[in-house]
């Protein structure tokens, strides 16, 4: 028996050890953390550009009727200026700008390399924290697991005592009431049992979500889903909720905003062309007038700023990506759990409708015996008793149900 035992619990150690080496690798809030901590290695990466030489090669193209003085593009550093006579001229220019004492520089590096060990030690309580959302949510499976077979243990005890009371009547020597409370003892363990496989399911759906796969992937053969459940119902409702649910909508709009940003990010190493105008008046005759220029300006040398600009970005994306997985993973989850519980509540409502219809039955059987005499008034009223009980059952499933199709309706974004 020990072996067995131990054996048991190795197989669940090592499937325990798959599942958070499955979630290192594929789930969305890890790989969130990941993107943290990258996006503050690029900042430093960037305070260390400033470092190095600063070089953009400008071209000067301008006609008017005054002398003016027009600067660079003005995001390229270092911007230079140019005082560009009047009538027709062209110029280029080469800029170079290297910090030789700068505290302000030093300050910043100093600052995002303090940054950067502490988005480190962030990433590792993440990996930690993930490790034990894990750790947790499969153990809730295997308990929920546990407490379904218990309850199937319990319905079929139900099952048989309702079968022995009823061959006890019809040898005449049990009495209706016991037959009633072993058909009520039985409709509580159905129900029961639903709600534990309700709740299995759902254990084993956060378990999914927790490692970033399929929320309908089972497991293991003993994962028990709602018996009445229909797949192609809920996939409907999945996309329905995908599609219209604001949360979702947000975080793709926000995707889109990194993405623009990224290729903003970009453009910043590429040429770049102004158009400029001054205009000066003045009470002295040879002073003043327009001057109209064209202004290119190329970046040569920014230290790897822009490079790192640009990864940083691509970093931002891939958060904004893992925030959108998250989000759908989230709603999906939501849906899903939303639906087992409606699917859960309708059957609940039908076992106690029809536990309410065999109580009166048995109630108007009853009455008629103890008016013919043959049957005790304590019979009655254990009869008035567990239909009184059934119809309070079957009020609580008819609220459930309700709430829990308001619950699937807001999952939805109010799609049905």
């Amino acid at each position: 028996m020990i072996p067995a035992v131990v054996a048991m619990a190795m197989q669940s150690h090592g499937e325990l050890e798959s599942a958070i080496q499955l979630a290192r690798k594929n789930s969305p809030v890890l790989a969130s953390a990941r993107a943290d901590l990258e996006v503050v290695v690029q900042d430093r990466r960037i305070a260390q550009s400033s470092m190095f030489p600063q070089a953009v090669v400008s071209g000067w193209t301008s006609i008017g009727t005054d002398s003016g003085v027009m600067t660079g593009a003005p995001e390229l550093m270092p911007s230079p200026l140019m005082l560009l006579p009047n009538g027709s001229f062209s110029v280029a220019n080469l800029s170079v700008m290297m910090p030789i004492y700068s505290e302000v520089i030093r300050g910043k590096l100093a600052t995002t390399s303090w940054q950067v060990k502490a988005a480190t030690f962030d990433y590792k309580e993440a990996v930690a924290d993930l490790n034990l959302r894990v750790t947790e949510s499969y153990f809730k499976l295997q308990l929920a697991l546990q407490k379904v077979l218990l309850k199937r243990a319990a319905v079929a005890a139900s099952e048989e005592l309702v079968r022995n009371s009823q061959l006890m009547l019809e040898a005449g020597k049990g009495i209706q009431a016991d037959i009633q409370r072993s058909e009520s003892e039985k409709f509580r363990a159905d129900r029961d049992l639903r709600m534990a496989e309700n709740d299995s399911a759902k254990a084993e759906i956060d378990l999914n979500e927790t490692l970033g796969i399929s929320l309908n992937h089972h497991w293991t053969s003993a994962a028990i889903p709602s018996p009445t459940t229909q797949a192609g119902t809920v996939e409907v409702c999945i996309e329905q909720a995908l599609h219209k649910r604001p949360l979702k909508l947000a975080a793709e709009c926000r995707l889109k905003a990194l993405r623009n940003d990224l290729g903003a990010r970009r453009a910043e190493g590429k040429p770049q062309i102004y158009g400029g105008l001054m205009a000066d008046r003045s009470r002295r005759a040879d002073m003043g007038g327009i001057t109209g220029a064209l202004v290119l300006s190329i970046p040569v040398f920014d230290g790897g700023r822009v490079r790192a600009e640009v990864k940083q970005g691509r970093v931002q994306v891939n958060k904004g990506e893992a925030q959108l997985q998250i989000t759908q993973l989230q709603i999906e989850r939501e849906v899903r759990q939303a639906w087992l519980d409606r699917e859960t509540a309708m059957a609940n409502l039908a076992s106690a409708e029809s536990s309410v219809s065999a109580a009166q039955a048995a109630y108007e059987i009853i009455s008629l015996r103890v008016h013919a005499g043959k049957s005790i008034l304590l019979e009655q009223l254990d009869g008035l008793s567990a239909l009184n009980s059934a119809k309070a059952d079957s009020i609580s499933a008819r609220y459930d149900l309700a709430m829990a199709t308001a619950r699937l309706n807001r999952t939805m974004g109010g799609a049905l």
